[in-house]
C-alpha cells in the first residue's frame, strides 16, 4: 500500500479520440471529487485533492492527494479504486424486518460493518493498512453510505448518456504516475 498517492479516471473514448464533452466530463469528476470528501469523512482524514495537468491516451485525469500520512492516503486511492471500478456495487435496501430476528441479523450486520470500517481507522493510525482491510472498508462504505452510492450512480448516470466514452478506469498511481498493482 505504501507509495501511492495519486488516483487517476481513465475515460476510454470512440476513434482514439482525446476529447470528450466538458459539462459530461466535470459533472463525472464533480462526483467522484464529492464521493472521495466522503470517503476522507468517514475515515476522519486531513487529506486534501489537486487536479494534475491531462495526459494524452483516451483521456486521463490525474489527482494528487496531499496529507501528512502516507498510509492514509494510500488507503484513500485504494478505496476510491475499488469503489468505482467494481467492489462495494450491491446497492442494499433496508426492508422493514417481521420478525425480532430478523432485527436481530440487521442489527449484527450493521454493527460488523462498523467493526469493519473501525479496524481500518485503527490500522491506518498505526500506519499498517492491510490490503484486505481496505478491501472490507471499500466494501462497506460502497454498500451503506447513501452518499457514496449516490455520487457512485450520478457519476455512471453521466457517462451512460455520452456515448462517445467506451470504457472508464480507475487506478492508483505512484508519484511517478505508474499504475500500482
Amino acid at each position: 500500500m505504501q507509495g501511492t498517492n495519486k488516483f487517476e479516471i481513465h475515460y476510454f473514448l470512440q476513434s482514439s479520440s482525446h476529447s470528450m464533452d466538458a459539462i459530461v466530463r466535470n459533472k463525472c469528476e464533480a462526483q467522484v471529487i464529492a464521493l472521495a470528501y466522503e470517503v476522507i469523512r468517514i475515515l476522519n482524514l486531513e487529506i486534501r485533492l489537486e487536479a494534475e495537468a491531462c495526459q494524452e491516451g483516451g483521456l486521463k485525469e490525474t489527482w494528487k492527494f496531499l496529507g501528512d500520512n502516507g498510509q492514509e492516503i494510500a488507503a484513500l486511492t485504494g478505496i476510491l479504486t475499488l469503489l468505482l471500478g467494481g467492489v462495494g456495487l450491491g446497492l442494499q435496501y433496508a426492508a422493514m424486518a417481521k420478525s425480532p430476528k430478523e432485527n436481530e441479523l440487521i442489527d449484527l450486520t450493521l454493527e460488523e460493518k462498523k467493526l469493519n470500517i473501525q479496524k481500518l481507522k485503527s490500522e491506518l493510525a498505526a500506519n499498517k493498512p492491510t490490503e484486505e482491510t481496505v478491501k472490507c472498508a471499500a466494501d462497506e462504505i460502497g454498500k451503506n453510505n447513501t452518499k457514496v452510492i449516490t455520487h457512485k450512480s450520478n457519476f455512471y448516470k453521466q457517462l451512460s448518456h455520452y456515448p462517445k466514452v467506451t470504457d472508464v478506469g480507475f487506478s492508483q498511481l505512484d508519484a511517478n504516475n505508474k499504475p500500482i498493482a
